[in-house]
């Protein structure tokens, strides 16, 4: 008879060799689907109205093992296992399964000895509490694993031990291992109140731990000789510490379970050896109590050692993280391919571009396309395992700014492959290279200027003292005033030279002229009869637009007439090509006077606005200015309290404001 026969419905000649057979015999093919089973196996496996109405049930449906792991063969082909008949009583049944070689199952079964079953039921029972504590040790595990904060450690805890004993009063504590300081308390039933923020520990449980008693907060735990139960209700209780790495985490205590039957279990499984801590009189039931209760707490305990690493580290890493950002140099990470994957706030700062716009771009789009050649020089060098040391090279600000940089670089670890580099910005370096040489140019020039003092006062003192004489001469002898005011004019313009020597070899120290109410309007009428010969000559005209009334200002009267005869004489070479006029207009405010000197020449390129008060620093040609002049005028405005700043507009005009501080009333009187 071909195999494929014994897939068709059973024939009454197989039914009836079955049923011949006293022993419970069923056959099954080689897909493990019923072919035929007798009488006394459709009692134990196929109760009355089972399986009426489905297809042919398989091996696995039929007689299921009661105890994992796959029933291993006997040297004879057969495999053996005990299964649950499903009669009322769901008796256990020894199984023996034998294949032949055309695919065929044949399967016998027998009751097990009625005087076993007692035993059969206590290992059953104990498979079964063992498969709930697996379970929950694997579902508190998970959650333990995806715990964000000790709360949800709690909740996962309370959740192991309400299934692990039901209706049982328990209390969870959780101490920080280093000041042995209570984080945590939660308790279902009353605790006595003196176990609230104290703990009371098993002295042996420390000893099976392995820890010191001494190395333990006496103020916050106790050592105790026998166990104490922290319920009110009195009840005995079950401790088990949370430790690992020879350090205390807390403690888990759970009541009793009253009136427990002694003996319900005589035999313990053997994989779950008996504490060394229970005494021999103690049942099983409380010894697999035990067991599970230590198993939660040695679960919880690696969850709150692991927490606080996870803890020390995220601190470790974000203070890495405040160091890398906050660090006084340039940081950029990238990866493999030069993508960007760390920005500092230095190198956003310098560069203009935001952290999320650097992120994920490619370095060569901070680099000038000139420059890519020795960045990409460094980033090689660095990918193959060398460090670069100050290397300069150029970085592109988000406004197209070129920002010279000196870089290191090093290699990342090789489980994120990549170059981390690190650089200081020359600007500042540059900009401190010229202060100093502005200050050597300065230094140099007062040691000039005295020379040049003196070379210029000598001659001018003679020019200025014939003169004088010449003018008292033609007012003895009433010569034309044309010529007076000529004589007048050569004298006065001696006196400025005179000024201007004085004010060039004391430009580092402040004057020693003391502030004196002073006449604006008569100020500009000075600095423009200084200013006239250079009108004349650019043929531009000056509009002057003062308030009626405008008040007097605190000031040397000499300094001020410079600071216009600066700016005038500015805006005149500005404005040679536009041919129109310089306007000067003077307003007053709650306490101070606003001038504006306005013109609209060549205006002033952005780049030279934020320094165009530095010394040496001019629009003009070399050779046409020293750039010392509107660095003079600043100085002096400061010193008469005031300010003055700038607007300027290519191919527009530039205005010069200055706020000079008015004359209080008392000084006017």
């Amino acid at each position: 008879m071909s195999a494929n026969a014994f897939t068709e419905p059973a024939t009454p000649s197989i039914d009836s060799c079955l049923d011949a057979l006293s022993q419970a015999t069923a056959l099954f093919d080689a897909e493990s689907r019923l072919i035929a089973a007798n009488d006394a196996f459709r009692g134990l496996f196929m109760p009355r109205g089972r399986h009426a109405h489905a297809s042919p049930p398989t091996l696995d449906e039929l007689l299921p093992t009661l105890f994992d792991g796959v029933p291993s063969p006997r040297p004879d082909g057969e495999l053996e296992w005990i299964a649950q008949a499903h009669t009322d009583d769901r008796r256990p049944v020894r199984v023996r399964c034998r294949h032949t070689r055309q695919g065929l199952c044949g399967v016998t079964a027998e009751p097990i000895d009625p005087a076993q079953v007692p035993v059969f039921h206590s290992a059953l029972r104990t498979l079964e509490l063992q498969r709930a504590l697996q379970l929950t040790l694997m579902t508190l595990g998970h959650a333990i694993a995806l715990s964000e904060s000790e709360e949800a450690l709690i909740a996962s805890i309370c959740r192991a031990l309400r299934t692990l004993f039901p209706g049982r009063d328990f209390c969870i504590r959780i101490l920080d291992p280093e000041s042995g300081r209570l984080t945590t308390l939660y308790a279902e039933g009353r605790l006595i109140d003196a176990h609230r923020e104290h703990m009371f520990v098993f002295r042996p449980l420390l000893k099976l731990a392995g820890i010191d008693p001494a190395t333990l907060n006496a103020a916050r735990v106790t050592v105790s000789d026998h166990s104490v139960s922290p319920f009110a209700s009195g009840a005995s209780v079950i401790s088990a510490l949370l430790t690992t790495s020879q350090k205390l985490f807390g403690q888990i205590d759970v009541a009793r379970m009253p009136n427990a039957p002694e003996g319900a279990l005589p035999m313990p499984p053997p994989d779950v050896p008996r504490p060394l801590l229970d005494p021999p009189a103690r049942s099983w039931e409380e010894v697999r109590e035990e067991h599970s209760l230590r198993a939660i707490a040695a679960q919880t305990a690696i969850g709150l050692r692991n927490a606080a690493f996870i803890e020390a580290l995220t601190k470790m890493k974000e203070r890495l993280e405040q160091t890398i950002e906050h660090a006084n140099a340039i940081v950029i990470a990238a990866t493999q391919d030069g993508r960007v994957a760390m920005f500092n706030r230095l190198a956003a700062d310098l560069t203009g571009f935001t952290r999320e716009e650097a992120l994920g771009r490619s370095l060569d789009d901070l680099i000038p396309e000139a420059d890519c050649g020795p960045i990409r020089d460094i980033v090689q060098k660095t990918l193959d395992g060398e460090n670069v040391t100050n290397a300069e090279a150029e970085l592109r600000t988000k406004t197209g700014r070129l920002l010279r940089v000196a870089l290191s670089s090093s290699p990342l670890p090789d489980d994120h492959p990549g170059i981390i580099l690190i650089g200081q910005d020359l600007s500042r370096l540059r900009e401190l290279e010229r202060h100093v040489t502005h200050a050597e140019k300065l230094a140099s020039l007062g040691k000039l200027s005295a020379g040049v003092a003196h070379e210029i006062t000598s001659p001018l003192m003679t020019i200025k003292m014939y003169a004088e004489s010449l003018l008292q001469l033609t007012l003895v002898r009433g010569a034309p005033a044309e010529d007076v005011a000529k004589l007048k004019s050569i004298c006065e313009a001696t006196e400025h030279i005179a000024r201007f020597t004085r004010e060039l070899t004391t430009y580092a120290r402040p004057s020693s002229e003391s502030l004196t109410p002073v006449s604006l309007a008569s100020v500009l009428d000075q600095a423009a009869v200084y200013c006239e010969h250079v009108f004349k000559r650019t043929n531009l005209e000056l509009i002057r637009d003062l308030d009626p009334g405008l008040p007097e200002v605190m000031g040397v009267r000499s300094d001020l007439v410079q600071v216009f005869v600066n700016l005038l004489t500015n805006a005149c070479h500005a404005s040679v090509d536009s041919r129109r006029p310089i306007t000067v207009r003077a307003r007053a405010t709650d306490d101070s006077v606003e001038i504006d000197i306005r013109d609209h020449g060549r205006g002033i390129r952005e780049e030279l606005l934020p320094n165009i008060f530095q010394p040496f620093v001019t629009t003009k040609a070399e050779g046409d200015g020293t750039g010392l002049g509107l660095a003079i005028v600043q100085r002096l405005v400061e010193k008469h309290a005031g300010d003055i700043r700038v607007t300027s507009a290519i191919g527009e005009g530039t205005t010069f404001t200055l706020r000079l501080p008015r004359a209080p009333v008392s000084a006017k009187a």
